[in-house]
């Protein structure tokens, strides 16, 4: 017995040995998988390791060049901070210079506003001289002036100072000045005649072509002398003829009928109704019945042809009879002065009674230029003129000096009117 439960000792002592070998060695399996799970994790590890070294070398390369750019930041931190130094250091100068501009600034204004003081001054006196210039230049005009008109009209002392003061506080033309005192209703009041006229403007022109101008001036032997004044208007020609030579025999033309009527009472006005025929008639190369343009504006430009429409005028109109010059040279024997201004058919007048202008001593005629007449009527002026013996000079007239006297050039294509003087070399 004690023997069996010796040997079933053993026994359960060998089983329990092999149950433990058995469970050493199902341990060291899983030790070993646990050693090669291990293994594997330390690979891994290791991997990430030598990932981790990689990383780190990257690291401190990038830290490398990290600490280089740290180095030529705060080089260049440093240089800013200089720059920054300079441009403080500038600022101040420069907050120095608006400093001292503004001071010289402030100068200047002061400076400027002593000069514009000084200006303003300056420009009162210039002012007050320009008005005394002005002044002078008007009494010095208006002198030159009364000097012509009292030739042909008395002034007493009253009208001298009222137009005097008028001439000093207007700025009207001194012309009109003189006349608008001299004149009243309509007439002028001269030394040897009154003379009513129609509108200022006219008379104006007419006084200074001739009575100042004295364009119509001619001499004679004869005490009687006779004239064909062709275009008479109101009859300051037939005055200053009469003027002239009080005895002339005057054959007045003037077909505009409110001119004639002004003409006709100043012949009988002045009494010179036994020595001045006056003669209804347009001048024209054929005896005839024709439209008569009447400027209402410009009482001297009645006339045959449409040249004043032609710029862009708005003519009145009327029915006037014509007649030939020749008619008239054929009844005389010889005419002392013949003056033609008839508004643009002067040079067809003349050439149809060219064959008899050898009876003519002198001849004013006023040649007119404008739209609707042919430039080559001057030149036939001249034709008719020499071939009858004449000598002839040119020259513009008075209004058209007036109008071309600054820039001439600029007026060469424009409307204008010359005066032609001719004299006979066989008869006078």
């Amino acid at each position: 017995m004690k023997l069996y439960n010796k040997i079933l000792a053993k026994f359960d002592v060998s089983i329990t040995r092999r149950s433990y070998i058995n469970k050493l060695e199902q341990s060291k399996v899983v030790l070993s998988k646990k050693n090669n799970q291990l293994e594997q994790i330390i690979a891994g590890l290791n991997q990430k390791n030598r990932q981790l070294e990689q990383s780190i070398v990257v690291s401190s390369q990038q830290n490398n060049k990290l600490e280089q750019s740290k180095v030529i930041l705060s080089q260049k931190n440093n240089q800013l901070e200089q720059n920054i130094v300079v441009l403080n250091q500038k600022n101040i100068q420069l907050e120095q210079s608006i400093v001292s501009f503004n001071q010289k600034n402030t100068q200047l204004e002061q400076m400027i506003g002593g000069l514009n003081q000084k200006n303003n001054q300056l420009e009162q006196n210039i002012n007050k001289l320009e008005k005394k210039n002005s002044h002078a230049d008007r009494m010095g005009r208006l002198c030159s002036l009364l000097d012509v008109y009292a030739k042909w009209i008395n002034f007493d002392d009253d009208m001298l100072s009222r137009i005097e003061i008028d001439v000093l506080e207007t700025k009207y033309d001194i012309d009109s000045i003189i006349l608008n005192h001299v004149c009243k209703h309509n007439i002028l009041p001269l030394k040897d005649a009154e003379i009513e006229f129609i509108e200022l403007n006219a008379l104006k022109v007419l006084i200074h072509e001739i009575m100042f101008n004295e364009d119509y001036f001619f001499t004679t032997d004869s005490e009687e002398p006779f004239i064909i004044d062709g275009g008479s208007n109101f009859g300051l020609a037939v005055y200053y003829f009469k003027h002239l030579y009080p005895k002339s025999k005057i054959m007045a033309f003037e077909p505009d009928k409110r001119s004639r009527q002004v003409l006709e009472r100043n012949v009988e006005r002045n009494k010179w109704a036994d020595d001045v025929r006056i003669m209804p008639y347009a001048l024209d190369t054929q005896v005839s019945e024709k439209i008569f343009y009447i400027d209402n504006a410009d009482t001297m430009a009645g006339s045959l042809t449409t040249r004043r429409s032609a710029q862009g005028k708005t003519l009145a109109t009327d029915t006037v009879q014509t007649r030939r010059l020749s008619e008239f040279l054929q009844e005389v024997p010889v005419v002392d002065y013949l003056k033609l201004d008839i508004e643009g058919l002067e040079s067809e007048v003349l050439d149809e009674c060219a064959d008899l202008l050898k009876k003519v001593k002198y001849i004013f005629c006023e040649y007119h230029r404008g739209n609707g007449l042919s430039d080559c009527r001057i030149e036939n002026i001249f034709k008719v003129l020499r071939e009858n013996c004449f000598d002839v000079q040119i020259s513009k007239s008075f209004s058209a000096t007036q109008q071309s006297f600054y820039k001439p050039m600029l007026h060469v294509d424009k409307p204008y009117s010359a005066c032609l003087w001719a004299k006979n070399k066989t008869t006078s």
